[in-house]
């Protein structure tokens, strides 16, 4: 934590010289309760509390250049989660490069701080991670955008992973929002590919989201894995909203001349409270369902019991 500090607080000094500088800060403290109160398991039942999100990010320009870096600890150390510098040539080329998401994968690339629930759902598994790369950005015609790039291997302990490449288009039209998205990563013919389509509508006091991903050749050839999930959220009055989303993950293993497909089915009621500028309190009810405990696929968000899950969060 001491070297985090010290760190940012020598950035923040050179950014001062280089123009409009900013520094956010995010803490989050979670508690779980109930058979499922940890994602994938069901040996928890008592009241069990965690820590979420904790970072200071620090964003600079200076004229067209941009700098970010965003640090982020947990109760005995801290890394470095993005350190990006980048140029905007103009509307329709920006080049970013550095340790940043890859731009796939509509849940994961949404930050913890800014998700409507207590955690990222089935849809926000980490098939492609941050890492070094270098991508493109730009408005191709108005309200229509592109993201593309290429990225170091993903950065999740896999090994023999020569690189990723992923490309992005996004529609953005008055309430309305679509992306669609595709990544792979280049290795000797097995490549795991991920394909994203997500749309999002947000008119008054209501919201609704929905979002389906493909992703093929899972650590090897022999296994793929689907999710989609659908939200749907009211305003109730300026300082509380309820939300519904129910999202299903499918893994389908290739074995033997024989395929199996097991899925796993979380439906989640929240409710947010903002009771001051920047704070907010979470409190969401998880009701498992499909093969929950038999879901072969990686459930690391997801939950194979019912559980109660709480956010107590402030950003400034």
């Amino acid at each position: 934590m001491k070297k985090m500090i010290t760190t940012l607080a020598a950035l923040s000094c050179i950014s001062a010289f280089a123009g409009d500088m900013s520094l956010n800060a995010v803490t989050q403290v979670k508690a779980k309760s109930g058979e499922g109160s940890s994602y994938g398991t069901s040996d928890h039942r008592g009241l069990k509390f965690s820590l979420g999100e904790i970072s200071l990010t620090l964003k600079a320009t200076s004229g067209k250049a941009f700098v970010k870096t965003k640090f982020e600890a947990d109760t005995s150390s801290a890394e470095v989660k993005d350190a990006i510098v980048g140029y905007k040539f103009n509307h329709h080329a920006i080049l970013t490069a550095g340790n940043f998401k890859v731009p796939t994968n509509y849940e994961y690339n949404i930050s913890s701080s800014e998700t409507d629930f207590v955690g990222h759902g089935l849809t926000g598994e980490e098939n492609f991670s941050r890492n070094l790369g270098m991508m493109i950005s730009g408005e191709i015609l108005m309200g229509l955008s592109y993201d593309i790039g290429q990225w170091n291997s993903n950065g999740n302990g896999e090994t023999g992973k020569d690189n990723v490449i992923a490309a992005r288009l996004k529609y953005d039209r008055d309430a309305f929002h679509f992306e669609t998205s595709w990544a792979t990563k280049q290795e000797k013919g097995d490549d795991e590919t991920s394909k994203d389509f997500a749309a999002s509508y947000k008119q008054g006091k209501i919201m609704a989201k929905a979002e389906y991903i493909m992703v093929s050749n899972v650590s090897g050839n022999t296994k793929d894995q689907n999710a989609w999930q659908l939200t749907a959220g009211y305003q109730l009055c300026d300082k509380s909203q309820i939300l519904v989303k129910h999202e299903v993950a499918e893994h389908e293993v290739r074995a033997a001349g024989k395929t199996t497909t097991k899925d796993l089915a979380n439906t989640t009621i929240g409710l947010n409270y903002m009771p001051e500028k920047g704070m907010k309190l979470s409190l969401n009810y998880i009701i498992a369902g499909g093969d929950k405990d038999k879901f072969t696929g990686s459930r690391s968000n997801g939950y194979v019991r019912n559980a109660v899950a709480a956010l107590v969060q402030m950003k400034f």
